[in-house]
């Protein structure tokens, strides 16, 4: 670390925006990776099912642009967490997935799968006219 100026206050409010950055950070891959994971979830498993194919390319497509771009410009604008301060430093070799974040990743996305899947089911059982 340098210090441009004599204030220590510097290094602080360094490490108050690092913090925050990073706390962002992992929100957003938390939220993304849940959100991909459904997808990829409903993908695999709806042929096993004898599912037709849930999405297309085009629908992949929109899914992204609107579930990833927004969402990620709002986490860059996120307020610290309270207490951000008091908390200790984190290992410098912990991953970013730690503390149940791939558990979260995992579970939300097969929820989302099975929301898909039984709504795709319904759909197909109601034999909706396509338009």
């Amino acid at each position: 670390m340098i210090l441009l100026e004599d204030n220590f206050a510097s290094i602080v409010k360094a490490i108050r925006t690092g913090r925050r950055i990073y706390d962002n950070i992992r929100k957003f891959i938390k939220d993304t990776m849940s959100s991909n994971s459904g997808e990829i979830w409903t993908l695999l498993f709806a042929p096993f099912l004898g599912l037709p194919t849930p999405l297309l390319p085009a629908h992949i497509l929109w899914i992204k642009l609107i579930t990833d771009g927004l969402p990620g410009l709002a986490f860059t604008a996120e307020p610290a967490e309270s207490g951000i301060m008091s908390r200790a430093p984190r290992p410098p070799r912990e991953s970013i997935f730690a503390h149940g974040m791939w558990q979260h990743i995992l579970w939300v996305g097969l929820f989302v799968a099975a929301i898909s899947i039984v709504a795709q089911t319904w759909a197909i059982g109601r034999k909706v006219a396509h338009w």
